[in-house]
């Protein structure tokens, strides 16, 4: 960090951060946890024929086709099971025509209306099927280049990428589902697993998850899952491990979604199957003598209004001595005025304004009258939900 360049800096000096250092000061870290695999039911009502999917296909590992190939061996109707490409100069999906109903998409732009008229179509539109999206185009998307030449790549993960599931999403709201649909996102490598292996991460899709994450957090309603597929090759035990991990979420009603992003690994070499699930670091208390001795996990969207924590900044203003300390106001306990609302927050994003805040060197704002300093206030940037309107 070099603060010398900094017009507002009246002691220029030059500070280097490591990198994991200001990853565990600066972030609530994340680790993933293995568990046992999804079963599959042997209830006929979660894999039917009264089911409708349309699968936005991938072209490099033709991991879609596979799906779709077990689907119809789980008995669903061939008429209830579209694949969408995307039109590319290779595609070479005419030899799928015989087997699956296909649709190739010439201009992004037309996404929007191409899924709003299959969504309105009798066979999918009726109220006693269920809708499932299979979002696999993040598959194709290139990967960034080493030597910063990324432009191209940048707007296929904006058009491509979120483009495609923004337009999924506002479509589907047009139709009154007595079931509301279903949407399962696949990455392959977008989830780190071990901070210390990155070599095998794959920043490319990074947009996409977090933008399906604020999704997710934003509007429940919406029944997303996010997949995360590491492997080198797609074997069939891994094809029907993904199956079931959707089953999951098929199966289970509004009030109990859980394992909302899931990690499926493989090994080739004994062909096991690994499920893991993201866990939440043990936040440090600020004074560890003056609290109990337990321990605590925030788990967001199920006990984290139980638990109070803030940004602490440093006398030093550096963004490595950043810490999150736990406090004991209860916010329940705050009166909120009339025009007052209390709310819950799942996610903050922190941006090059709150940098310039930590250290002291945002210039201030005038005449802008709030009952807060927005110019010192760190994560003004947020997602959450309210839970409380004051009176």
């Amino acid at each position: 960090i070099n603060e010398s360049s900094s017009i507002f800096n009246t002691n220029p000096k030059k500070k280097t951060v490591d990198v994991n250092e200001l990853i565990d000061r600066f972030c609530a870290w994340e680790f993933w946890k293995p568990v046992e695999l999804e079963l599959l039911s042997s209830s006929t009502d979660i894999l039917s024929s009264e089911q409708s999917w349309i699968i936005f296909a991938d072209q490099k590992e033709k991991l879609a086709e596979q799906i779709a190939t077990v689907l119809l061996q789980h008995e669903i109707n061939p008429q209830n099971l579209i694949l969408i490409y995307l039109s590319t100069k290779n595609n070479e999906n005419q030899n799928l025509i015989n087997q699956f109903q296909c649709i190739e998409i010439e201009d992004i732009s037309l996404i929007y209306s191409t899924i709003r008229d299959l969504i309105k179509q009798k066979s999918i539109s009726n109220n006693n099927s269920l809708l499932n999206f299979v979002f696999g185009w993040s598959l194709d998307l290139p990967k960034l280049n080493s030597n910063g030449e990324n432009d191209q790549n940048f707007q296929a993960q904006e058009e491509i990428g979120c483009g495609t599931l923004m337009h999924i999403i506002q479509s589907i709201y047009e139709i009154k589902f007595d079931r509301h649909p279903n949407i399962f996102i696949l990455t392959q490598n977008g989830q780190l697993i071990n901070k210390n292996e990155c070599e095998h991460l794959n920043l490319n899709q990074s947009p996409i998850i977090g933008f399906a994450r604020s999704l997710i957090n934003e509007y429940p309603i919406n029944r997303m899952k996010l997949i995360d597929i590491q492997t080198s090759s797609f074997s069939s035990a891994l094809i029907n491990a993904l199956i079931n991990e959707m089953n999951s979420t098929i199966s289970c009603s509004s009030d109990n979604l859980r394992d909302e992003e899931v990690i499926l690994t493989s090994n080739e070499n004994d062909n096991i199957i690994q499920r893991l699930l993201p866990v939440y670091q043990m936040i440090e208390p600020s004074n560890s003598s003056n609290l109990p001795n337990t321990t605590i996990t925030i788990i967001p969207n199920l006990d984290s209004d139980h638990v109070h924590f803030r940004l602490q900044v440093s006398k030093s203003r550096l963004i490595s001595d950043l810490q999150w300390i736990r406090t004991q106001q209860d916010p329940n306990d705050i009166n909120l005025a009339p025009t007052q609302v209390q709310v819950k927050v799942y996610c903050i994003g922190l941006n090059f304004r709150d940098s310039l805040k930590v250290r002291g060197l945002h210039p201030y704002v005038r005449g802008i009258r709030t009952p807060y300093d927005s110019d010192k206030a760190v994560g003004m940037e947020y997602s959450g939900k309210i839970i409380r309107k004051g009176s």
